[in-house]
């Protein structure tokens, strides 16, 4: 099974392509799975989202405050989403987010061998990566929820450095044998459309 992940900072239009891109491979008679790398429905994302929400003075919220802490907990409800998506006969894993996020998220905080450690199983053999600037995301994030966030310029700023870290020749060893390309996700829909559904078939080949 191959493994085509698409990655980029909040408001990038990963899941919109997943979506999009899954469709397509499926009117295609594909076989393709979605893994959602990032959803929070299992029992360690609720935990994540209660720890979230809880006053900041409070002890919890201080015992999840270590990065290595909250690393532990992102890469245990990732597992939890890799073992509920059904991939048995799939040809494609088609993924929103995956170990890449990771790496981009705690590389400067947490040590390369322990993300590596914790993290599901699956590495990707292709990154499609939706590059926007941050000023593009925070606006595209506040458009789409109404609700506080946590994101903010400064944050989404150094997320898209660290992924470009990530993704140069200095990238984990994990990620050696990752092809990655990158797509301006500045452009409309169909553009970034036409060059996602481009690069996926070349490397189906």
């Amino acid at each position: 099974m191959k493994h085509i992940a698409f990655e980029g900072i909040d408001g990038a239009g990963k899941s919109t392509q997943v979506g999009i891109q899954y469709s397509r491979l499926q009117s295609m008679q594909i076989p393709t799975s979605v893994y959602r790398y990032s959803e929070k429905n299992n029992m360690w994302g609720k935990m994540i989202r209660k720890a979230y929400s809880l006053d900041q003075q409070s002890s919890l919220h201080f015992l999840f405050k270590p990065r290595i802490i909250q690393e532990t907990l992102y890469a245990l409800s990732a597992r939890a989403n890799l073992r509920s998506c059904r991939r048995d006969s799939s040809e494609l894993l088609l993924s929103d987010r995956s170990v890449v996020t990771a790496y981009a998220s705690h590389l400067n905080d947490v040590p390369e061998w322990f993300i590596s450690l914790v993290e599901p199983p699956t590495t990707p053999n292709l990154v499609i990566y939706l590059d926007i600037p941050p000023e593009v995301g925070l606006k595209r994030i506040n458009d789409r929820y109404s609700k506080f966030r946590d994101e903010d310029l400064e944050s989404l700023t150094e997320f898209r450095d660290l992924y470009m870290h990530v993704m140069s020749e200095k990238r984990p060893k994990r990620l050696k044998d990752t092809e990655f390309v990158i797509v301006d996700a500045t452009r409309s829909l169909e553009e970034v459309t036409s060059d996602a559904t481009r690069i996926i078939d070349e490397f189906r080949g």
